[in-house]
């Protein structure tokens, strides 16, 4: 169902949680024009600090950035 909404909506960029695994992205792209960027919503990725937010709002909004080029 997803693979076909895809396509209906004519979708080309593709953002997904850390929780999202190879195989299901595979699947689900499989045959279609997708960009794909992971996106770590929860910031575990980056070293707590001060900077934590500041940093994930940076690298979200690069990937999102490039997806939608």
């Amino acid at each position: 169902d997803a693979k076909r909404k895809i396509k209906s909506l004519n979708i080309s960029c593709l953002i997904y949680d850390t929780e999202v695994k190879a195989k299901q992205l595979r699947v689900l792209s499989e045959g279609l024009n997708l960009k794909s960027f992971k996106i770590d919503i929860l910031g575990n990725e980056f070293a707590p600090g001060l900077d934590q937010y500041f940093n994930l709002m940076k690298k979200t909004s690069s990937q999102l950035s490039l997806c939608l080029k």
